[in-house]
């Protein structure tokens, strides 16, 4: 039995209704309609802009600083420990380890992580499922600093093939700290 014809969502040309990536222009699920939005996406949408239209307030306003090592009555001296980690999530320049960078620089590691998979799924033909933890694994050295590169990894990344089928495979991404860029992304 033939299978009906329906334009895809990009290319408007008439493909299978049961096709998992149009023919001519690759898009992934091209018969798939966008579904509306009801009234709970509505309410979480608005938490969302409601938090960012916060966080952009309390940019521009900015915050005390509280990097003072002098102690106040109501503050009391922060260590040499605390004032470390504070620059360092503020700077990645001032990391003593890539470890650091990781775990202390929270928007630096976020921008890598995101980078590195928008960039592993351009590369990739197919769709590609990826754990709640994507790229948890970075080599731990102290050279990434002087070199402004980190290496990070996810091993549990799955790319589907031409059959519709999961592949296991480690995802690998040299990410430039200085441009906050990916310089390479490899899947093995």
């Amino acid at each position: 039995m033939a299978s009906k014809l329906t334009p895809c969502n990009l290319c408007k040309k008439e493909i299978s209704s049961s096709a998992t990536v149009c023919p001519n222009c690759g898009e992934k699920n091209p018969t798939k309609r966008p579904q509306k939005v009801g009234w709970l996406g509505k309410i979480c949408g608005l938490i969302i802009w409601g938090a960012v239209a916060l966080s952009i307030l309390l940019g521009f306003f900015g915050t005390p600083d509280r990097t003072s090592t002098q102690a106040t009555p109501e503050t009391p001296a922060l260590t040499e420990e605390q004032i470390y980690n504070e620059s360092c999530s503020q700077d990645w320049r001032k990391c003593k380890s890539n470890a650091d960078i990781v775990n202390l620089n929270t928007s630096v590691n976020r921008a890598m992580k995101t980078a590195c998979k928008r960039a592993a799924e351009k590369n990739s033909k197919f769709e590609i499922d990826w754990n709640w933890l994507a790229f948890g694994t970075f080599y731990e050295n102290d050279s990434d600093i002087k070199t402004g590169e980190i290496l990070i990894q996810d091993n549990d990344s799955k790319y589907a093939n031409m059959f519709g089928g999961k592949v296991k495979v480690t995802t690998k991404c040299l990410f430039n700290l200085k441009t906050m860029t990916v310089d390479q992304v490899s899947a093995e």
